[in-house]
C-alpha cells in the first residue's frame, strides 16, 4: 500500500484585533504556520451538509494534518486560519483532534 502524499501548506493566523487611538479595529500581524498533510476534495453533498449556516462555496477541501489549526472564534474575536491553494483563499471552519485514532 502506498503512503498518502503529504502536501505542504502555509496557513496565516491572525490574533485578536486591537483598537487604534481613533477607536478603529486594527488587525494583528499574521503568523505563518507551516504544515504537511493530506489534501482531499470535498464532494457537493458534504459541502451542503457540513458548511456552517450562511456559508456557501464552489470549492471546499479536507486537510488532514498533525498541526493544530483554528477556525474563527466569535467570542474572542479572532478570524480563522487561512491558506491559498491554486490562487484561491481557503479558511478553516472546523477542526478536530484525531490523535487518538491510529
Amino acid at each position: 500500500m502506498r503512503l498518502i502524499t503529504q502536501i505542504p501548506l502555509v496557513f496565516q493566523r491572525y490574533g485578536v484585533p486591537t483598537v487604534n487611538d481613533y477607536g478603529f479595529p486594527v488587525d494583528s500581524l499574521p503568523i505563518e504556520i507551516i504544515t504537511r498533510g493530506s489534501l482531499q476534495p470535498m464532494n457537493l453533498g458534504d459541502r451542503q451538509r457540513m458548511l456552517p449556516e450562511g456559508k456557501w462555496t464552489t470549492d471546499a477541501r479536507y486537510y488532514y494534518t498533525a498541526t493544530p489549526l483554528k477556525g474563527a472564534d466569535t467570542l474572542a474575536g479572532t478570524p480563522p486560519d487561512t491558506c491559498t491553494i491554486g490562487g484561491k483563499e481557503f479558511e478553516v471552519y472546523d477542526s478536530g483532534d484525531w490523535t487518538t485514532n491510529l
